[in-house]
């Protein structure tokens, strides 16, 4: 075989082909998509997280303070309202928007306990609207209680 003949389509062994360039560069480019993606996901994951945990505070002072009013002030507890609830704003901060979240309650009075004592039942909830995924999701969470009122 003739030296200066050599086969032009062999790998000299001095670097990469192209085609090596191209295919490492399009699994990286789809490593880095999925990576991107996942952190995006986890972002709003995470988002989704502090909003819910900032309903359940504002869940669980609204009802403690309706527990109080219950247990201080029973005759003098307002009319259900129905419809409107009390709003409360859940701030998303690393979107920069406000999230706005309404507080409900129900408070019922139950009949006789053959104690001297009343007895009310008290559920509250929250319903907010989640945009952490993009879209528009409904959320919502409630709290049920019983609330003792002993006479004075």
């Amino acid at each position: 075989m003739d030296i200066n003949s050599a086969d032009t389509h062999t790998h000299s062994g001095q670097g990469f082909t192209l085609m090596e360039v191209i295919l490492a560069l399009i699994i990286i480019a789809a490593a880095s998509f999925g990576l991107m993606k996942s952190i995006a996901y986890a972002k709003a994951e995470l988002n989704s997280i502090n909003l819910k945990e900032r309903a359940f505070q504002e869940l669980t002072n609204y009802t403690n303070y309706w527990k109080a009013r219950i247990a201080g002030y029973p005759s003098s507890l307002p009319p259900q309202v129905g419809g409107i609830g009390d709003e409360v704003i859940l701030f998303d901060q690393d979107e920069g928007h406000l999230v706005k979240g309404y507080l409900f309650r129900k408070i019922k009075k139950i009949s006789k306990t053959g104690t001297t004592a009343q007895y009310y039942s008290l559920k509250t909830w929250i319903e907010w609207t989640d945009y952490s995924f993009g879209d528009a999701r409904k959320r919502s969470m409630d709290f049920f209680c019983y609330q003792l009122v002993f006479p004075q």
